[in-house]
């Protein structure tokens, strides 16, 4: 099993005394590693007025990132009917590493 510094690795998302900031992104992205069923998608999707609208997703270039530095495998597929951009989305390959990244964070924070 590997373990990871995540303060040296995440150090802007971390204080001074060592605790987690507020509002961290590093949280919710550590939940996308434990929920097998939740994918990030490029564009999300919001509806106003009773109109849907997509959106560019500024999650997604940073949770490829976050997986990078953890050295999880990932892909990018597509499941658009007609293969549009708004259906790429990430899928992680390396499962079982994702899974004792997250072991580790909720037993450490």
């Amino acid at each position: 099993m590997a373990t990871f510094n995540f303060k040296e690795l995440f150090s802007n998302q971390f204080r001074k005394d060592g605790t987690l900031k507020a509002r961290n992104t590093i949280e919710n992205y550590m939940r996308c590693l434990h929920n097998r069923y939740t994918n990030i998608y490029e564009f999300e999707e919001k509806t106003y007025f009773g109109h849907t609208k997509s959106f560019y997703n500024h999650n997604f270039g940073k949770f490829q990132n976050f997986l990078k530095q953890l050295g999880i495998e990932y892909t990018i597929e597509n499941d658009a009917p007609r293969g549009g951009r708004s259906g790429n989305h990430i899928v992680i390959v390396d499962k079982k590493l994702a899974e004792e990244v997250y072991s580790q964070f909720s037993a450490e924070y």
